[in-house]
């Protein structure tokens, strides 16, 4: 259950179990995918999402934002999407 700000506890820096690492990633796949931050058609998702993740919590490791992207990243295959052939 959400916390009195309306965190849920997985956010909550305050929570005993509290993860930056996992709370960047919750935010990161946010702030990229459901709030308008991807551009298609531009730079690759890994890339969209080292720059949010470099921008905004540019104190973890990259071994940490690359975990992080490996993770959120739903382009598993990596590259730029395929285009369809008429």
């Amino acid at each position: 259950s959400a916390n009195e700000d309306g965190l849920p506890p997985y956010l909550d820096p305050t929570h005993e179990f509290y993860s930056e690492t996992l709370d960047a990633a919750v935010r990161a796949w946010q702030g990229v995918y459901a709030e308008g931050g991807f551009k298609p058609g531009g730079r690759g998702h890994k890339e969209q999402l080292e720059n949010w993740l470099r921008n905004r919590f540019s104190h973890l490791s990259d071994n940490a934002r690359k975990g992080i992207v490996a993770v959120v990243n739903p382009n598993k295959l990596g590259g730029n999407p395929k285009t369809k052939k008429s």
